[in-house]
């Protein structure tokens, strides 16, 4: 694997003080049985066959509200004759929406404002009498 990369709205994204480049974030499984059905969308004879899940994985630190394009590739030498080489470009067309409490939050909300207005009504009475 070569080239690899990752950016947003082209910019590459900065990668931790510890980490030498985005191969750091690759990530294996141990072999494991993956079953197909007989009627699969792979078209590939019903059966088990040994599997196992290699791929980089990102976290991305919060975004503020907006639009933004995250976009990650690389390229792959194949081996001749067998597997050509190939490129790989991924992008996502991301939309961060802004936070809106939910109801419950909206509720506690009204009944601590409610609760606070309550107990100053009171001292004020309690300390006029």
């Amino acid at each position: 694997m070569s080239g690899l990369f990752s950016r947003l709205d082209g910019v590459d994204l900065p990668l931790p003080g510890s980490v030498t480049g985005l191969s750091d974030f690759r990530q294996q499984s141990e072999l494991f049985s993956l079953v197909f059905p007989a009627d699969n969308i792979f078209g590939v004879p019903g059966g088990a066959y040994d599997s196992v899940t290699d791929g980089y994985w990102l976290a991305l630190a919060p975004l503020h509200p907006g639009q933004y394009t995250l976009s990650f590739g690389a390229s792959a030498s194949g081996t001749p004759l067998v597997y050509p080489s190939f490129g790989l470009v991924q992008t996502y067309k991301i939309t961060v929406a802004a936070a809106v409490p939910e109801p419950g939050t909206w509720l506690m909300l009204m009944v601590g404002l409610a609760g606070a207005v309550l107990m100053a009504t009171v001292r004020t009475r309690h300390r006029s009498r």
